[in-house]
């Protein structure tokens, strides 16, 4: 093979029949695809790095013989082409061919490379590599970053990183989801560019196409509903644990429909409307969870004896069927025995049976819970105490049998102070001030007062103090929708 542009005639004429022709230009040919046993090369010394580099890339062989200047030593090419094909080059022979029939002054060295899997000689394993894989690597380098791309920013970071100034959450979220469906379907439509014959070789099919946009596009949906769902705490921090699971679930519906402006404020207002109903649902649930025959007082109206079936009925309303009055009228004492199934993990034999994920610091998860749901329904009656909705601070403490734990309101003064046992119970010593606005809030809501002067009346209040708690219960208003989402 000459190194000429055009093939050396002398060398084609006298060349033995037997002998196959591979190429007559060096520069011009690709030696990927010329399985052979042995490639041997002397190349031109002023070219030999050329030469040298383009063996070594793409010889399909398993060795290598090249007689080259000995300052290949010093080539950054070489070196990394002999990296590349993951082995070395070992030095046969070095000297020099002044008294050679073609006599040449440079020092030369006769190399030996290996392409095989076994020892070079230099203690390196060589890792047997198809020279075609080096070439396509450096001829598409694109098509190589398939296995290696990088995770995009969450949605969140490139909110708050890209320049947004102006806009709000709906607003920011809607420019990025452009910005991603644009991108992905400018990439899908550079695919459709490609030759039909050649993306049939490849085994991409029509139909895979259009599966694979419309799952891109449907989990792209799923990205960003999920990411303003998750920005909505200042609605999910004003429910109780088992209203926020209720309507998350509900939202979970919203992500079938198209990520635009004005869905993303329909689906918020939407949202706040189910959050009313659970704001008003969740305070009466509390009201009644904490009722107990021996902790609550009658209306001074109120006459009626109670049996414990009832009270069973009140706490269990699918028991009932109608076969007994429910108890009304009434309200909580500021002391309370909440009679719970589990609460402090216990320390007998029976440990084996409980995990600590059940018990974070030794309380039970649903005692969290319980203790969460009352600090939510605090913030939500005008008593603000720490993260709205969060119960992170009970998980945060070391709880044991007996011992009192305080929670506070942001002013310093007490909420609740909580004792929890092993045998499940909680006893709650609350906030006075609180209980009140609960009573009030609680009857309201169930139908047992109309009027801050009915309920100063029943319950033996000041009416100052009954018109204080009347109906404020704090529900979202439509206006609030942008507001919450800025």
């Amino acid at each position: 093979m000459s190194g000429s542009n055009s093939p050396a005639p002398l060398h084609l004429d006298n060349m033995p029949a037997h002998i196959a022709i591979v190429g007559t230009d060096f520069e011009q040919q690709t030696l990927i695809d010329k399985d052979v046993s042995v490639v041997f090369c002397n190349p031109p010394y002023s070219q030999y790095e050329q030469w040298a580099v383009k063996i070594i890339k793409e010889a399909l062989c398993n060795t290598i013989y090249l007689i080259i200047p000995n300052r290949w030593a010093d080539s950054g090419p070489i070196a990394a082409a002999l990296e590349s094909r993951g082995t070395k080059a070992r030095v046969l022979w070095s000297g020099d061919f002044t008294n050679a029939e073609r006599r040449a002054r440079a020092t030369v060295d006769i190399l030996s490379i290996s392409l095989n899997e076994a020892d070079n000689g230099y203690g390196c394993r060589a890792q047997k590599k198809d020279p075609f894989d080096t070439w396509f690597a450096e001829t598409f380098p694109e098509v190589e970053k398939i296995d290696h791309v990088p995770e995009e920013s969450p949605v969140d970071v490139r909110m708050n990183t890209e320049i947004m100034q102006g806009y709000n959450l709906v607003d920011r979220l809607v420019i990025l989801y452009k910005q991603d469906l644009e991108r992905m379907r400018a990439s899908y439509r550079s695919l459709c560019a490609i030759d039909p014959a050649l993306l049939a070789t490849i085994g991409v099919k029509a139909e895979q196409i259009k599966d694979g946009l419309k799952q891109k596009i449907q989990s792209l949906k799923n990205l960003y509903w999920k990411e303003l769902f998750d920005h909505l705490d200042k609605i999910t921090a004003r429910l109780t644990h088992d209203s926020r699971e209720a309507i998350v679930k509900k939202m979970a519906s919203a992500v079938h429909v198209d990520f635009t402006s004005d869905n993303a404020y329909a689906v918020v207002l939407w949202v706040l409307k189910n959050a009313n109903e659970y704001i008003e649902d969740q305070l009466t649930g509390l009201f009644k969870k904490l009722s107990h025959p021996d902790h609550v007082k009658r209306y001074k109206s109120n006459q009626k004896t109670w049996g414990n079936e009832q009270w069973r009925y009140l706490r269990n309303p699918q028991w009932n069927d109608g076969g007994e009055e429910t108890p009304s009228r009434y309200m909580l004492d500021y002391r309370i025995v909440y009679y719970h199934y589990q609460a402090i993990k216990p320390n007998s034999g029976e440990t084996w049976r409980h995990s600590d994920y059940d018990y974070p610091g030794g309380l039970h998860t649903s005692a969290h819970q319980v203790i969460g749901d009352i600090i939510t329904i605090a913030n939500n009656l005008g008593f603000p105490a720490g993260t709205l909705g969060c119960y992170s601070d009970s998980r945060q403490r070391a709880w044991a049998s007996g011992q009192a734990e305080e929670f506070y309101l942001n002013d310093g003064e007490p909420l609740v102070r909580v004792r929890a046992f092993i045998n499940g119970n909680m006893h709650f010593q609350f906030n006075q001030k609180f209980i009140k606005a609960l009573n009030v809030e609680a009857s309201r809501l169930l139908g047992w007062i109309r009027t801050p002067q009915e309920a100063a009346t029943e319950m033996g209040i000041g009416i100052d103090i009954a018109q204080k708690y009347f109906n404020v219960n704090r529900i979202f208003a439509a206006s609030d929708c942008k507001l919450l989402t800025a």
